[in-house]
């Protein structure tokens, strides 16, 4: 089976779909190519990987897929952008994957007119499926429950980019990280409070963010300057690999207001055996069973951390490592997504 996977993240492409693409081709006879706007991509891997234009070109990015081959047996288009275009311009090709790895902002129950934009968000979706005979991967069952369409498979995240045997921690002192991009959808506002919390405070904990400051304002840098005073909160800016921080974290901190699929951060922490405080929001809930608590408030993280003994902090270790292994190993993404690849050509 030849499978043609588009995604318009060259992140996503790198971290996630060309490992999936590299289990495909040696544990099933499936190959998988992958277009991606990023020509590095190209240098990093020896799979067919097909350079398309950036994702703010749309007219380009449509004409790009009408020249693409057409003798895949399936194509996943991922993301609404990406099924809109690809749909059309992959009309000929029998079976589509539509690939959704979260619903955005749309899906806010917050959002002024939201459910006019979610109404049309569904009968788009529906109408596209119905034209395209496609069916829908999502990857939580709420996201499946909010579009409410028949086809729906959920697949728990994406997978991870590599993985770790053993993991290792130390209890002495609270490590705390986050890694996000700093918006307020994201949970900007929490993050900084703790971050001043724990400023405020005497306790010994060492909080790390990661995350690229330079798209806030002048006042929120200032802010985060006068943070970065304290030797035991450290703002790093973005970067390219959080597993250096996760191995050093015992708990980390995503207060996210995001519809997103799954959190690849919050997998990668379950992986490392760290202990998750998150929202309790589709998509990050998933990573949650007794390894960790529903909390955003700055003042109520504090005081659940100061109230952590030695014996909880390694038993939600030893649950955040099995909720890995249970149900986000690469092994188990990866089959699932490959049964549906099957399943979809088979049943037609």
């Amino acid at each position: 089976m030849r499978v043609l996977f588009i995604t318009n993240d060259a992140k996503d492409a790198l971290i996630s779909r060309v490992p999936l693409s590299v289990w495909l081709n040696k544990s099933t006879k499936i190959h998988m190519d992958i277009v991606s706007p990023d020509s590095i991509l190209l240098k990093q891997c020896e799979l067919n990987v097909l350079l398309s234009p950036e994702r703010k070109r749309l007219a380009q990015r449509f004409f790009f897929y009408k020249s693409l081959p057409r003798s895949y047996d399936v194509v996943v288009l991922r993301g609404i952008d990406t099924i809109l275009l690809g749909a059309i311009a992959f009309r000929k090709v029998k079976f589509k994957i539509f690939y959704l790895t979260g619903l955005g902002i749309i899906f806010n129950k917050s959002l002024f007119c939201g459910s006019i934009f979610r109404f049309l968000y569904r009968k788009v979706l529906k109408i596209y499926k119905f034209l395209s005979s496609a069916v829908i991967i999502v990857q939580n069952p709420d996201d499946k429950k909010d579009l409410n369409i028949r086809d729906i498979y959920v697949v728990n995240g994406s997978g991870l980019p590599y993985f770790i045997e053993k993991y290792e921690k130390s209890n002495k002192l609270i490590n705390i990280c986050t890694a996000t991009r700093l918006t307020r959808s994201k949970g900007l506002d929490e993050i900084l409070g703790l971050a001043l919390e724990i400023k405020m405070s005497s306790m010994k904990i060492s909080y790390t963010i990661c995350g690229s400051i330079e798209n806030l304002s002048t006042k929120h840098k200032e802010i985060i300057y006068h943070l970065n005073s304290d030797p035991r909160i450290n703002f790093v800016g973005e970067i390219k690999d959080v597993s250096t921080y996760l191995k050093k974290t015992n708990i980390v901190f995503y207060p996210t207001k995001y519809r997103e699929g799954v959190p690849r951060f919050l997998i990668e922490s379950l992986m490392h055996g760290n202990i998750i405080i998150t929202s309790n929001v589709p998509g990050a809930r998933e990573c949650l069973s007794g390894n960790g608590v529903f909390i955003t408030s700055p003042k109520e993280v504090l005081r659940f951390l100061s109230n952590l003994n030695h014996s909880e902090l390694n038993t939600m270790s030893k649950l955040s490592r099995q909720l890995y292994e249970s149900k986000f190993h690469n092994d188990l993404v990866y089959r699932d997504f490959s049964n549906i690849l099957i399943k979809t050509v088979e049943n037609a």
